[in-house]
């Protein structure tokens, strides 16, 4: 037998060592493609604007599931919109006041939970910020002008967390009857004013207050212009939105509601006092603090619900893989 020549060893031994680092190599590359990816994009035509809201269609190309972990960044305008309500599925509503029914004395609740309200005599039907609206004209006790309605038990009870949205577009603040610009109360019969959204004149801040906070915004809302609103409790802190962005917040421990029947009044405290004046549209109430989402790998859904705002838009949507932007003007 031949003995193995210097060179043969070598060529050997490079042989062999490619053979080693082509599997390596292999097994590595297998190792790194199995690993979650995480990446989105915006499509063509992805983000429009409908019914009052900004919404962005998200393409997952990553090879997971897309959920809120996932999520990395995700700003309209430069405002944080992640853990807020404007992004992803806020679920189904506790209550949903339209306001699109033309005429008559009944604003229907379309959450299906029967809150349907009355509304009283100086209200008017009027053109919404999304189909109709309510124009709310109460100035004393014999001119009121509100909605209320009687909650049975348990369909409109604020378990934490919750979420209370509305467009409203004020004509006046300085003669809101008794003190305050009242947008939304509801009490139990055993909790007055569980829960309360006021217009506060002079500054025309928001007022938020439940049981375990009170407080006010920062933001100056405009006469004679729509602006959204969203009043947000998680369990731990209260937070006042504007247009989207958050205006002030609050720690709040130690809300409770007992889920007793009461009532629930629109631009008024009581049916006689706080009246809000001017025009209010799309008040929505959910029990939840912050939308959520699960989109498959090659599939798209919508995962911005944000307030439309008129003029140009910009927004960022990223995660580990890279940030995906897009504009809309609404």
């Amino acid at each position: 037998m031949k003995a193995i020549t210097p060179v043969i060893a070598t060529v050997m031994l490079l042989l062999v060592t490619v053979g080693v680092v082509g599997v390596s190599y292999s097994w590595l590359n297998g190792l790194f493609s199995s690993q979650t990816k995480n990446s989105i994009s915006i499509p063509s035509g992805g983000a429009y604007c409908s019914n009052g809201e900004i919404k962005v269609h998200v393409l997952n190309t990553g090879n997971s599931p897309l959920t809120t972990s996932g999520i990395i960044l995700a700003q309209v305008d430069g405002n944080d919109i992640l853990n807020t309500p404007f992004i992803g599925d806020m679920g189904s509503y506790l209550s949903y006041w339209k306001f699109d029914e033309v005429a008559g004395s009944v604003a229907a609740d379309s959450s299906g939970n029967g809150n349907n309200g009355a509304v009283s005599s100086n209200t008017n039907w009027a053109a919404g910020k999304v189909g109709g609206a309510l124009n709310f004209f109460g100035s004393d006790l014999t001119h009121p002008s509100y909605v209320s309605a009687s909650v049975s038990s348990g369909s409109l009870r604020f378990n934490t967390p919750f979420t209370i949205e509305m467009w409203i577009n004020p004509t006046d603040t300085a003669s809101c009857y008794a003190g305050e610009c009242t947008l939304f109360a509801r009490s139990s019969a055993t909790q007055s004013n569980l829960v309360y959204v006021a217009l506060s004149p002079g500054a025309n801040t928001i007022r938020f207050a439940g049981s375990g906070f009170d407080f006010n915004g920062n933001y100056a809302i405009q006469l004679g212009k729509w602006t959204h609103v969203a009043l947000n409790y998680d369990g731990v802190t209260a937070k006042i939105f504007v247009n989207g962005a958050l205006d002030n917040s609050k720690p709040g421990a130690g809300f409770t509601d007992s889920g007793s029947a009461g009532t629930l009044y629109i631009a008024t405290m009581t049916n006689s006092a706080r009246y809000y004046r001017g025009v209010m549209d799309d008040l929505k109430v959910y029990n939840k603090n912050t939308g959520t989402f699960n989109i498959q790998p090659g599939n798209a859904a919508v995962l911005v619900n944000y307030p439309a705002t008129e003029g140009r838009h910009q927004i960022k949507i990223g995660t580990s893989s890279g940030v995906s932007e897009s504009t809309v003007t609404c």
